[in-house]
């Protein structure tokens, strides 16, 4: 879980702008915990948004310096909450930010 979280932190401070503000925060729900991770940067194309969490599928986008992902991080992010009996998720608007979220349940180890 912490190389999910760090992915996640890592994609957030890519997409962001300079300044920008990440916010982290995690809560317990019907004996999930629940870890979100929101950033204001610069989201997710409707384009890409629908297969970027697909197996299988990835493609080459840029951070606001013009760093290159291929989301195969992502991919293996999901893969890994998946093992801990999770689920991997977002939310994004193209131009207001990208909150990701992660959930497993709350006896499996972290």
């Amino acid at each position: 879980m912490k190389t999910v979280l760090r992915n996640l932190l890592s994609n957030a401070i890519k997409f962001s702008y300079t300044g920008g503000r990440i916010d982290v925060d995690c809560r317990e729900e019907n004996g999930f915990l629940t870890v979100i991770v929101k950033d204001r940067g610069q989201g997710i194309s409707e384009e890409h948004q629908q297969g970027l969490l697909d197996d299988g599928l990835h493609f080459i986008s840029y951070g606001t310096q013009k760093e290159k992902g291929s989301g195969l991080g992502l991919q293996l992010c999901k893969d890994f909450v998946r093992m801990n009996h999770g689920k991997l998720w977002f939310e994004s608007k193209e131009g207001k930010g990208t909150t990701f979220y992660f959930s497993v349940p709350v006896g499996e180890s972290l």
